[in-house]
């Protein structure tokens, strides 16, 4: 059988041998893998995947090898290496090679492909999935996952949280009188005011036309309603958009979670909350 020089392959390409007491030993790495790894071919030939590279690298390494050993089959796997400043990401299969008589797999052969692009588009369209294209908070798509994260989480550790419904009062108006352009600043103003006033852990989502939402950590039932009146004072504010001053107003309605509410229990509470709060506005200008 003639060999193969494997630097003449042009992907990263590296076989590795499996010893019998379960140690993985690098055979042979090509020239594509060693750049992308960023090590030494001929200093690491011959030597364990744990002497090869950092015990944070090696491990994850050994655990995928010790699943392609135990499965016998071919593995696929999506992976990131290179430096924090230029990663490139691979699609990596694992070959298992079999010795006949003990029928144990004897050593593995991999092959990489570069995915960095691919990788990079994926990214982009799972973000546009959740994302509101004109204001770049998240859509109720987007929502619906935080909140449903929020309530896993506030049923493990106990936490409290709480949304915020904001209307836009009068949008319609402010379409009518300024046109579509202005009322696509406001909204955006809308998104921006909000994201700023929020801290880690809660986000904004624009879940209808005039409609946004505010997920909002709490440390107690009080704090919901202080921070409805922080928010309140933020939207309640004339802002310059294309260069015209706008009357920007817009009521609130917030709801804490309860077991077992959804979604949907919330932002029923909260749009009660936002009716009454409309009409006590109503009555006191």
């Amino acid at each position: 059988m003639t060999s193969v020089d494997i630097d003449l392959i042009g992907v990263p390409v590296f076989v590795v041998d499996v010893e019998p007491d379960g140690v993985f030993r690098l055979v042979a790495i090509n020239a594509a893998d060693a750049r992308v790894v960023g090590v030494d071919a001929l200093a690491v030939a011959g030597r364990r995947i744990e002497d090869c590279v950092p015990p944070d690298l090696a491990a994850p390494i050994i655990a995928r090898f010790s699943t392609c050993v135990a499965s016998a089959d071919l593995m696929e796997y999506d992976e990131q290496v290179g430096s924090d400043v230029s990663p490139k990401w691979l699609r990596t299969t694992l070959t298992p090679v079999v010795e006949p008589t003990s029928r144990r797999v004897v050593r593995i052969v991999g092959v990489c492909v570069e995915i960095t692009e691919r990788k990079a588009i994926e990214t982009e369209l799972a973000r546009a999935v959740v994302l509101d294209p004109l204001t770049g908070v998240m859509n109720r798509r987007g929502l619906e996952r935080e909140v449903e994260a929020a309530i896993d989480h506030g049923r493990e550790a106990d936490e409290a949280f709480g949304l915020a419904l904001i209307d836009i009062d009068q949008f319609k108006s402010i379409n009518d009188t300024y046109g579509h352009r202005v009322g696509d600043a406001v909204l955006c103003h809308v998104a921006n005011t909000l994201q700023a006033a929020l801290s880690d852990g809660e986000v904004v989502a624009r879940i209808g036309g005039d409609e946004f939402v505010a997920l909002l950590r709490l440390s107690s039932p009080n704090d919901l309603h202080e921070r409805r009146a922080s928010l309140q004072r933020l939207m309640d504010r004339d802002a310059l958009l294309v260069g015209r001053a706008v009357h920007v107003r817009a009521s609130l309605g917030c709801a804490i979670w309860h077991d077992p509410w959804t979604l949907d229990d919330l932002l029923s509470a909260a749009d009660a909350d936002m009716y009454r709060n409309k009409i006590g506005r109503r009555e006191a200008a």
